[in-house]
């Protein structure tokens, strides 16, 4: 049994850094795709999450897909509580998604 020649190693690591590239660039858009959000994105999902949540979806499933990033720092406290099931955060989350404008509750 021969080993590997010096033409074939380079011909693997070559071929291994174009692979590890291709993965980087993907990881890479597929992670900051995945960052940005546009206030009408969190518009559509506040206003989704709450009706679905108005009409007896556990509060933990109707939040699940609202990220942090779709309310102010104020609010993030009440939105992860109600995630975690306390319905009077859900509540004050909806109160203030539905009285106030998206500019005044925070969304980016």
């Amino acid at each position: 049994m021969r080993g590997i020649t010096l033409e074939t190693g380079v011909i693997l690591v070559v071929l291994l850094l174009i692979v590890a590239l291709l993965f980087y660039y993907l990881y890479i858009n597929f992670v900051s795709s995945q960052k940005t959000l546009t206030g009408q994105q969190c518009d559509a999902l506040l206003n989704t999450a709450c009706q679905a949540y108005r009409q007896g979806t556990p509060p933990g499933a109707a939040f699940k897909n609202v990220p942090n990033e779709c309310v102010d720092v104020g609010n993030r406290q009440h939105l992860s509580a109600c995630k975690e099931g306390n319905r009077e955060a859900c509540e004050i989350i909806c109160e203030l998604w539905i009285v106030g404008e998206p500019e005044e509750f925070g969304v980016i």
